[in-house]
């Protein structure tokens, strides 16, 4: 298993998971410190939900590719084969942002400002 930070994901998101030469892959916008962790706890999360579920990432990459002129998340949208696992895994964000007494806005407005930068 690898992390890599890095200025664009490959899908044009936040983060991202895939496998490369058979080795699983999370990659992860870079931020701040804490909010580039989170965006990591998302993926894993998310990862290990719908390899529970018996959903592929080839299946998640075909719907984000099908879906990436959609000025929201992939995962969030309604028919996404991933959905519960997409907000499942945000609700883990949400918990430890509330722990760390931050505003989910906040984070959000501060992870798209990295984007692309």
């Amino acid at each position: 298993m690898k992390v890599e930070f890095v200025k664009e994901c490959r899908n044009k998101q936040l983060g991202d998971y895939f496998y490369r030469n058979g080795e699983l892959v999370f990659q992860i916008l870079q931020s701040t410190d804490m909010n580039t962790l989170l965006v990591l706890v998302h993926e894993i999360v998310e990862f290990l939900l719908i390899t529970k579920k018996g959903l592929s990432i080839e299946a998640v990459d075909k719907w984000d590719k099908e879906h990436e002129e959609i000025d929201a998340e992939p995962g969030s949208l309604p028919g996404c084969p991933y959905r519960y696992e997409h907000a499942f895994a945000e609700s883990i964000e949400r918990l430890v942002l509330a722990q760390m007494e931050k505003d989910f806005t906040e984070y959000e407005n501060e992870l798209m400002g990295s984007y692309g930068s």
